[in-house]
């Protein structure tokens, strides 16, 4: 973070930790009221040598390879980490000695005086492959167009006004 000034490098601890500009603007020790404070966050956030020190920061918490590989991981992820499957049960060690504890999305857990309920929801497989197909450039979207192309000759001065019209 060279070349910042010490309110700038405020800011960009404070906006890896919130994500708002106008917080971050706040605490950094920049004055006014919140839509001054907004403008500042908004102005800060444009300052090349603040963007690349988010991004440096960014990169440290999360190198783009570990964001990919823990998408990899969600489109991998199967029940079957998670549960033993002759007893048919959720198997929480299993899944902890495999290291697949990051995977779960959501916990619950619902005691009753006859009995206990735990529920676990995975991260999206889904979203997570279409997520890495689009990183991969897998998916070429395709935009068709049912309807007619004109071309039209315009003379400035009036005299002439020819139109073609061609189909597709």
């Amino acid at each position: 973070m060279a070349d910042l000034t010490a309110k700038q490098a405020l800011f960009v601890a404070h906006y890896c930790e919130t994500w708002n500009a106008t917080e971050s603007a706040a605490r950094a020790g920049y004055g006014g009221r919140r839509e001054t404070l907004a403008q500042i966050g908004a102005q800060t956030l444009r300052n090349l040598k603040v963007a690349a020190a988010i991004q440096e920061r960014i990169d440290q918490i999360m190198p783009a390879g570990e964001v990919l590989s823990r998408l990899a991981d969600h489109a991998r992820t199967d029940m079957d980490d998670f549960t033993d499957a002759e007893t048919a049960t959720l198997n929480l060690g299993k899944a902890k000695r495999a290291g697949k504890m990051h995977l779960i999305k959501k916990f619950s857990r619902t005691e009753t005086d006859k009995s206990t309920h735990i529920s676990i929801e995975l991260h999206d497989a889904q979203s997570a492959l279409e997520k890495l197909g689009t990183y991969h450039s897998l998916f070429k979207q395709r935009i068709e167009h049912g309807g007619s192309i004109g071309t039209y000759d315009v003379d400035i001065g009036g005299e002439r006004d020819s139109s073609t019209d061609t189909t597709d």
